[in-house]
């Protein structure tokens, strides 16, 4: 490898073969050596972009709507509740410092045992049950699209979908970071591209000046502003894994840079596809939020938002078995990187 020189720093120096796209990752939770970090930060701009231009998103910011909000209420609360994933951008500082995961350096607070058990709790377990839920998602989605398309699934061809929903996603977080992070920067343009056509059919319906028929007032008001502060709140604050995705930057990468783009892709898309589900609750009954923004869409759009859902939760869920394999390792289970990400899988 050619030396490094003022010229030719860190970030610039070809990595040896260990975190190549399109191969299994080889390292799991031990210490990133400086001869292999490479990349830099704006990179983790679309690491977190992708799973959070997101269907969820979406049926969070109607769900403000549903729980009698104004829509300026509502849009008060996904700006403060969003900001949140500047705590997930400082946590991702710690990755190129120390060159592990967060689930190693969450040992400093908790100790060794001690962190055995908060991230078999919050990590892993947690990690798991958010990806039934995601696939559930994902799947379902895929059930309306191949019915729209002509062929209603049968049980036979549900389970076929729900594999290769799951085989899909396992295969990217088996694969790991380097083709995460190739992958995302299309996977984000992609889903914003169907996402802005999307909003453009939400926006044209959308009622700025939206009330409730019955205003929350009083204590009233209040807690149902908590409470749906802690509904947007929960998706960043759900996240301790941020240093997973910049370990592998160099030692000497800026701190500021790696927390700011961590934040802000993350941020960015969340307020805006938070937004525009509580503006297409102004206007629809966000109750069954797939079937009313289905009708809202063209004929021949419908595919292509089924499709954006199902990519969104497969890079949503990739990034989490990713960090649910990490975590069993950090448990105590001494097998391979991509044997834990499949074992989380199953």
């Amino acid at each position: 490898m050619a030396p490094i020189t003022p010229d030719r720093p860190l970030a610039e120096v070809p990595p040896l073969a260990t975190d190549r796209a399109g191969r299994v990752e080889v390292h799991g939770i031990d210490v990133i050596p400086d001869a292999e970090r490479h990349g830099r930060a704006r990179q983790l701009f679309a690491v977190w972009a992708a799973p959070n231009v997101s269907y969820l998103s979406l049926v969070v910011g109607g769900a403000l709507i549903l729980m009698g909000l104004s829509l300026w209420q509502a849009l008060a609360v996904i700006v403060a509740g969003n900001l949140f994933w500047g705590l997930v951008g400082l946590l991702a500082v710690s990755g190129p410092a120390s060159g592990t995961p967060s689930e190693v350096i969450m040992r400093a607070m908790f100790g060794v045992r001690g962190n055995r058990v908060n991230i078999a709790i919050t990590g892993w377990f947690a990690c798991v049950c958010y990806l039934a839920l995601n696939w559930a998602a994902a799947s379902l989605a895929a059930f309306s699209l191949a019915a729209g398309l002509g062929a209603p699934p049968g049980t036979a061809a549900k389970v076929a979908i729900i594999v290769a929903i799951a085989a899909a996603t396992l295969a990217i977080s088996v694969y790991g970071h380097a083709t995460i992070v190739k992958l995302y920067l299309p996977f984000t343009v992609i889903l914003t591209a169907v996402f802005v056509v999307l909003a453009g059919y939400v926006l044209a319906r959308a009622h700025w000046g939206y009330q409730p028929a019955h205003p929350l007032h009083g204590t009233m008001l209040w807690a149902t502003l908590a409470g749906a502060l802690a509904l947007v709140a929960s998706a960043p604050l759900s996240y301790n894994n941020s240093a997973d995705f910049s370990r592998y930057l160099p030692r000497g990468t800026r701190p500021a840079s790696v927390a700011g783009w961590t934040a802000a892709g993350a941020f960015v898309p969340s307020v805006a596809f938070t937004a525009l589900g509580a503006l297409a609750g102004t206007a629809l009954d966000m109750t069954d939020p797939q079937s009313a923004l289905g009708g809202i869409l063209p004929g021949w759009f419908r595919p292509a938002f089924l499709l954006a859902v199902v990519l969104g939760t497969v890079a949503n869920n990739a990034m989490t078995a990713y960090s649910s394999g990490l975590a069993l390792q950090a448990v105590g289970v001494r097998i391979r990187r991509s044997r834990t990400v499949s074992l989380s899988g199953r």
